[in-house]
């Protein structure tokens, strides 16, 4: 949310995303963003606020948000647009599978697409070869989640707005 107090920040110190101004009559344009997640509770939790930060920015800013949500890859690789902007995943997902294959299939299909990898695991080694496989981040699934992909929706919202 827009002035969600950020986890171990100091107090009064609130986070306020980077690009906030009115854009005018300008065409809508919509950022897609997809997130996949297999632990049902923690995807409901994560959906529903993005879903609430987004539905502030498309107040504030001349554009849309799409926002689809899958709990397997195999529903998120079926399911993905081609022209998706931003893809949230968890790295350890369903069955003992792992992010990798996800992102490979993706890069594939939109090489433009911003992915962002979440978990729990600090894995230097994994960490390094995502992001020489081109992944936007790594976020450690903590008090500070949220925060890290609301700054990466609004990098993304200013790259759009740009265009």
């Amino acid at each position: 949310m827009l002035n969600e107090k950020a986890g171990d920040m100091e107090e009064g110190n609130y986070y306020i995303p980077i690009f906030l101004t009115k854009t005018g009559d300008m065409e809508r344009r919509t950022i897609k963003i997809s997130l996949c997640e297999d632990n049902a509770y923690y995807n409901t939790l994560l959906s529903r606020k993005i879903s609430c930060y987004i539905a502030q920015l498309e107040e504030i800013e001349n554009i849309d948000f799409d926002l689809e949500c899958y709990t397997t890859r195999k529903e998120c690789l079926k399911n993905i647009d081609l022209d998706v902007h931003l893809l949230i995943t968890d790295y350890y997902l369903e069955q003992g599978s792992t992010a990798q294959e996800l992102i490979h299939k993706v890069r594939r299909l939109c090489d433009h697409c911003t992915i962002i990898i979440l978990s729990t695991a600090k894995h230097s080694h994994v960490i390094d070869d995502l992001l020489k496989e081109g992944v936007e981040s790594f976020i450690h699934k903590d008090e500070q989640t949220l925060l890290s992909i609301y700054q990466t929706i609004d990098r993304l919202l200013k790259n759009e707005v740009k265009k």
